[in-house]
C-alpha cells in the first residue's frame, strides 16, 4: 500500500509535475516555514516561503545518513542568516530539540493549490548548530537527528539528590528533606537471590522501607 495521499500519488503519475520541497521547524517562540525556492505556498494552515523574515534562507541539505548502528538517522541543513542576531538565534540552546519536518509535495497547475497531503521525507529534532565564518560569508550548519537519538542517552550523572530529581520531574519534592541519612540503602548490593518462580531478590529492612517511602518509593 502506498504511503502517499491518493491525490498526491495520482499527481506524481503525470508527465509534468510541479514539485516543491518544504521544511517546518517548530521553535519554542515561532515556526520557521521554508520552501526550496522563491514564492509562497499555503500548506495546511501555515504559509511557507523561500525566505524567513528572521532566519533567512536554507541554502543546502546533506545526504540522508542511515544504516550506521552507532548513530541515529540524521542529516545536515545549511542556513544563510542575514544578521549576527539571526545566527545566534539559530544556534541558541533554547531551540535544541525543536521538531523538524522535511516534506515534498506537488502543486495543482490548474488551481495553484497544494495537492493534499505533502509526503514527509524526514521527521526529527533540531540538534547541534555550528556557525561558520569566512571572508564575506557567514553560514550555520544544523544537524537534524531522528527521535531515535534519544536511545543513545546514558544515565551518567544521575544522582540521588533533589536537584537532579527535579531536573527530570519538575516540582517533585520527594528528596527535599532527605539529607545525611546514616542508613546505607542496598543500591546494587546483593541480598537473598531469587530462585526460579520466586519474587524478591533483595532484603529490605523496615528502617530502609521507611526511608524509601519518604522519597516517594512504594515498598510492598
Amino acid at each position: 500500500m502506498s504511503e502517499l495521499h491518493p491525490q498526491l500519488a495520482a499527481e506524481l503519475e503525470k508527465a509534468n509535475v510541479a514539485l516543491f520541497g518544504a521544511m517546518l521547524v517548530e521553535f519554542p517562540d515561532r515556526d520557521m516555514c521554508l520552501l526550496d525556492g522563491a514564492g509562497s505556498l499555503l500548506i495546511g494552515n501555515r504559509w511557507f516561503a523561500g525566505r524567513d523574515d528572521v532566519y533567512g534562507v536554507c541554502s543546502g541539505i546533506s545526504e540522508f545518513s542511515d544504516g550506521d548502528p552507532t548513530q541515529a538517522p540524521h542529516l545536515t541543513l545549511t542556513f544563510q542568516p542575514p544578521t549576527n542576531t539571526a545566527a545566534a538565534a539559530l544556534t541558541s540552546a533554547l531551540n535544541q530539540g525543536s521538531p523538524t519536518t522535511l516534506m515534498v509535495g506537488a502543486i495543482d497547475r490548474t488551481t495553484g493549490l497544494v495537492i493534499p497531503n505533502p509526503y514527509e521525507l524526514f521527521v526529527g529534532e533540531w540538534d547541534v548548530a555550528t556557525i561558520n565564518i569566512d571572508k564575506g560569508e557567514r553560514s550555520v550548519d544544523v544537524e537534524i537527528v531522528s527521535i531515535f537519538e534519544r536511545l543513545f542517552e546514558q544515565d551518567e550523572g544521575v544522582r540521588l539528590t533533589s536537584s537532579w530529581l527535579q531536573s527530570v520531574w519538575p516540582n517533585h519534592k520527594g528528596l527535599d528533606f532527605h539529607t545525611a541519612d546514616p542508613t546505607n540503602l542496598p543500591w546494587g548490593k546483593e541480598g537473598s537471590r531469587a530462585v526460579a518462580g520466586g519474587a524478591s531478590s533483595y532484603v529490605v529492612s523496615d528502617a530502609q522501607k521507611a526511608i524509601l517511602r519518604r522519597v516517594g518509593v512504594s515498598i510492598l
